[in-house]
């Protein structure tokens, strides 16, 4: 029998109508050049419609790509509606990559134009494409460009929106997400076991732009007419601090790195986070440090996971549902699953360990122009992603990663957590910052290497010696996952996403 309910396109297109017909009194609170500005949907509305005519009166056109090289700023916002809204594909280019990285991915996608703001210019160099500028010359030609009036209604299995992965394990691949996968992850992201935006909310967004789109979350809030917040280019502690409080922030996202620098910034200038209610942190596991701090301050902390792969948010742990530890259990439209080497699906009963597997409405089932072969999985007559993520699933279905498989630590033929070791040695009071990687061993193959960042108030106490003896009165590892040495450092290098980057730790470290 043939369904009778019509045929509605889930597109971008609808997110954009319903912010600029219902929503028109939110805002988008924005920094610039120092100073807090706010525009109204409305506003931005009319502003993204010239955006769409000054983008086709350059020439482009459906399917054609535009890339961009930019922050968490208004005009960003304004191209993440209007390339998408006339049938063109943005892609957001992390401005953290090489310069011969981004001329690899715009010769792959064939962009036609960039966009570019608060980088230096040199990055431009060898780009064969034309570059625009995003200033107050760029915005006097939106302002004096014509409101583009009809937009096509686009396909929703059409591209919208190319990210590429971080490239901690290998050369960067290209996710092309559609219009589809980005409303129905962006109305995931409303649920109440979700993130739960509204427009009670004002939600500070803090992970890249330029990269996984921003978790959706700039399309979920148009959606539901959520108040948004951006940081702009190059913000630091105190500049998203005062935007917590000027803005009147509830909810704010960023990863666990964001986050400690922010909490130090406030506990060193006694300044607080009020009014803000709720952490969501992604990227990595968030540090006991970082939860306690934050609960303690009465805001409630939610764990994210999710990649690229997944348009970023696809599980989520909060307090009432257990332990924020965990990354949690999946959101709607998604699925879960574990495999051990030989691709066989294992219990859930929380201790089977394997590769997650993932399926749904907004993971990816391949790479643009990459052989995706080695990525799949087929079982149970489904098509499933690795993730390179090392599991355990619990009876509940929630997940708890235990290390990605490419950090994990193989000593004497036994595996060590990488993860496991660097949260339980951010516990103790005197660690910011851990990361723990292999270094090559002649007669276990790999030992624990452990690159630790003191608190300030504990340079001159802590040594290789007392770590190590606190780890041991933990009684939580058999001592040989003990890190046979540490290297105390400044800072520990971190990917243009926030996570440790193990890669460069691991070149220069682990022989």
């Amino acid at each position: 029998m043939d369904g009778t309910i019509g045929n509605f396109q889930l597109n971008i297109n609808h997110i954009f109508n319903r912010m600029e017909t219902y929503f028109g009194k939110s805002v988008v609170y924005y920094r610039e050049n120092s100073e807090i500005k706010k525009i109204t949907f409305r506003e931005l509305s009319e502003r993204i419609r010239k955006t769409a005519n000054y983008l086709i009166k350059t020439g482009i056109g459906p399917d054609d790509t535009v890339a961009t090289l930019s922050w968490n700023t208004i005009r960003h916002l304004e191209l993440y509606f209007a390339v998408p809204l006339i049938g063109a594909v943005l892609n957001t280019i992390n401005i953290k990559y090489h310069r011969d990285v981004i001329k690899n991915m715009i010769r792959e996608n064939n962009a036609k134009l960039i966009f570019y703001e608060g980088i230096p210019e040199d990055i431009l160099e060898g780009i064969n494409i034309r570059s625009v500028k995003m200033d107050q010359a760029f915005d006097d030609n939106i302002y004096s460009s014509e409101i583009e009036k009809n937009f096509p209604d686009n396909n929703e299995k059409n591209a919208a929106i190319i990210c590429y992965t971080s490239g901690t394990t290998g050369n960067p691949k290209g996710v092309v997400y559609t219009h589809r996968s980005i409303f129905i992850h962006s109305l995931s992201l409303l649920g109440h076991d979700s993130i739960a935006l509204s427009r009670q909310d004002t939600s500070l967004v803090m992970v890249p732009m330029y990269h996984i789109s921003g978790w959706d979350i700039p399309f979920a809030a148009a959606l539901t007419g959520s108040n948004l917040a951006l940081p702009g280019v190059h913000p630091d502690p105190p500049d998203i601090v005062n935007m917590i409080s000027s803005c009147r922030v509830n909810k704010a996202f960023a990863a666990p790195a964001v986050w400690t620098s922010i909490i130090e910034y406030s506990i060193s200038n006694e300044t607080g986070l009020e009014p803000l209610k709720y952490a969501g942190i992604g990227g990595a596991e968030p540090s006991d440090y970082i939860i306690k701090t934050l609960m303690e301050s009465g805001i409630e902390t939610w764990h994210l996971w999710g990649m690229t792969e997944t348009e970023a948010i696809a599980t989520i742990s909060k307090p009432e549902t257990g332990n924020v530890h965990n990354q949690g259990i999946p959101m709607p439209a998604f699925e879960i699953n574990a495999v051990d080497e030989k691709n066989n699906k294992l219990p859930w009963d929380g201790k089977s360990t394997g590769e997650l597997l993932v399926r749904g409405a907004y993971a990816t089932s391949g790479y643009f122009h990459t052989d995706s072969t080695d990525k799949i999985v087929y079982m149970d007559g489904k098509t499933w992603i690795r993730t390179g993520d090392i599991v355990k699933i619990n009876p509940d279905g929630s997940i708890k990663i235990v290390d990605r498989d490419k950090d994990l630590i193989k000593s004497g033929g036994e595996w060590i957590s990488s993860i496991d070791l660097e949260n339980t040695i951010m516990e103790h009071p005197g660690v910011l910052e851990a990361a723990v990687i292999a270094k090559k061993d002649d007669r276990w193959g790999e030992r624990p290497l452990a690159l630790v960042v003191k608190k300030a108030s504990y340079r001159k106490k802590l040594d290789k010696n007392s770590l190590r003896e606190y780890l041991i009165s933990l009684d939580r590892f058999p001592k040989w996952w003990i890190p046979d040495d540490f290297y105390f450092v400044d800072e520990i290098p971190k990917t243009g996403t926030g996570k440790f980057d193990k890669k460069l730790l691991r070149s220069k470290y682990s022989k």
